[in-house]
């Protein structure tokens, strides 16, 4: 079998946009070759995880097919950053995440996302905005990673 993501963003009229992360797995052939593509035979139906707003800063990296072998947060970059740093990071399987940013009072800043990933390398950026779209104040924020059983926390610096 081969495994394949696919990633749907739909924008309606008034701007919104939604996305949708689906995996879907390509059986080989009979004698081991990969299935050729001859039209819609597959058909995918219920099985996506479908998110809203995340289209405009989330992005999965396509550098490498091979699937990381651990969870990973990795330092964002640039650091210290204005007027956007991107945040990567690596999912050796679907699932659940929340990346987030917080204040170091631990406060909630934003959350950038939140919901099913497929697995793979993806990067997010970050504008230095709040949850309302407001710019933040220079200053140290903590960027955290939460995915199945695996947690990390990463310092950024936001300069004006």
């Amino acid at each position: 079998m081969v495994a394949y993501t696919i990633h749907l963003s739909v924008n309606d009229g008034n701007g919104n946009t939604g996305t949708a992360i689906c995996l879907v797995t390509v059986p080989k052939s009979q004698n081991g070759n990969p299935a050729i593509d001859d039209g819609p035979v597959y058909t995918i139906t219920g099985s996506c995880a479908v998110t809203a707003k995340m289209a405009e800063n989330f992005d999965r990296m396509s550098e490498s097919e091979t699937l990381p072998e651990g969870y990973a947060l990795f330092p964002n970059y640039p650091n210290p950053f204005n007027p956007t740093t991107e945040i990567t990071f690596a999912l050796p399987e679907a699932g659940e995440i929340k990346l987030a940013i917080y204040n170091l009072r631990g406060q909630l800043v934003r959350t950038l996302v939140s919901g099913a990933v497929a697995a793979g390398r993806h990067k997010v950026v970050w504008d230095g905005t709040d949850a309302n779209g407001a710019k933040v104040a220079s200053g140290i924020y903590v960027y955290r990673l939460e995915a199945k059983d695996f947690v990390a926390n990463m310092k950024l610096v936001l300069a004006k």
